[in-house]
């Protein structure tokens, strides 16, 4: 479905130069048959750019379609097909420019409230090490992070699926942001359902959270926001960084306490007076593999859920080992749910956004 837009632009475009060949059609006598090959370069040069995955082709697609619309119009009789194919373009273009629109938000979000400082000095304090309980001390120097600045903010992507219990499973890329001096999480996802890019985006600022996945980045297709939302997205939150920035795990907003056994931990985690509970649990090796709290809601269901994230296959990303896969799981009363799949392509720490 990828490549399905530029094959229509580049047939499309090509069907033009017909119009430009042929010496006895009638908009020849009317304007020439410049517009024709102009029309037949403009689709083409738009399929080369949507081929690269570029958003701008639209750019080039739209004047296209209005000189190839007035073009069919000269021609009824013979290219009145023609309208059919540029009304899927138009289609196509309102899509990616509502879609291009959306993520715009995004990124101005985050240009706008991420923190910016960057290769911070300030470096793992030994007594911070020291108060935290021994398995979680282990996984850190494990991880490689107590060597490093503590990271003032991170760039996450991610690939995977989701799925949730009335539909299969769908590809997602998704990439994020998280500020962490003053917690902030700005999450753009790209599914793709029914060959159709759905755009979702979640934001986590000041203790707030709003969820809002839109169809072609225009229709709302599911929307949240409040108090359960804000606390399931704290969760979500802390679960990032206990998997993807344990240079944080010494933040003073963490109440460590000593888990079941020595392969345990549990933790409060509390931002603008939300507190959230989570047991986190470790390998021999000190490797963190799962992470369960039973303060997150199950959003469709509006239920309260146990809510864990087993993780493995620990990869080392710019110097820090990181479990890069990981499951989503709700515990429900009948059983366990996988409702998604997430694989790390990169994670980099104090960027410019």
């Amino acid at each position: 479905m990828a490549y399905f837009i530029p094959i229509v632009l580049l047939l499309h475009g090509l069907i033009h130069a017909i119009g430009w060949l042929r010496p006895n059609n009638h908009s020849a006598g009317v304007v020439g048959r410049f517009p024709w090959m102009a029309a037949c370069i403009l689709f083409i040069a738009a399929a080369v750019i949507a081929w690269t995955g570029r958003n701008w082709w639209f750019g080039l697609a739209a004047p296209a379609v209005v000189l190839s619309q007035v073009l069919i119009f000269i021609e009824w009789k013979t290219a009145k097909a023609g309208t059919l194919v540029n009304l899927f373009i138009l289609l196509a273009i309102a899509t990616a420019v509502g879609n291009d629109r959306f993520e715009a938000g995004f990124r101005k979000d985050v240009s706008r409230s991420l923190d910016r400082g960057v290769s911070s000095a300030r470096m793992i304090d030994p007594k911070d090490l020291n108060a935290l309980p021994a398995i979680v001390r282990r996984y850190i120097l494990y991880t490689g992070a107590a060597g490093k600045p503590v990271p003032q903010n991170m760039q996450v992507v991610l690939s995977g699926e989701m799925r949730s219990k009335q539909k299969d499973w769908f590809p997602f890329t998704s990439v994020q942001f998280n500020g962490f001096e003053n917690p902030t999480r700005f999450f753009f996802m790209k599914g793709k359902m029914g060959g159709l890019v759905v755009p979702g985006y979640h934001h986590y600022i000041r203790g707030e959270a709003v969820m809002d996945i839109r169809l072609f980045g225009i229709i709302p297709v599911m929307q949240a926001s409040g108090t359960v939302m804000n606390t399931t997205e704290t969760v979500t939150l802390f679960n990032e960084w206990c998997l993807m920035a344990p240079g944080r795990l010494t933040d003073k907003r963490i109440h460590w306490y000593p888990g079941k056994d020595s392969l345990q931990a549990d933790a409060v985690f509390t931002n603008d007076n939300i507190s959230i509970r989570a047991t986190l649990l470790f390998n021999k090796d000190a490797q963190l593999i799962n992470f369960i709290s039973n303060d997150r809601t199950e959003i469709n269901t509006r239920q309260q859920l146990p809510f864990s994230t087993p993780c493995g296959k620990y990869k080392n990303f710019n110097g820090c080992l990181l479990p890069s896969e990981a499951l989503a799981v709700w515990q429900y009363p009948e059983g366990s749910f996988a409702y998604g799949r997430f694989r790390i392509v990169s994670v980099d720490y104090d960027v410019h956004p």
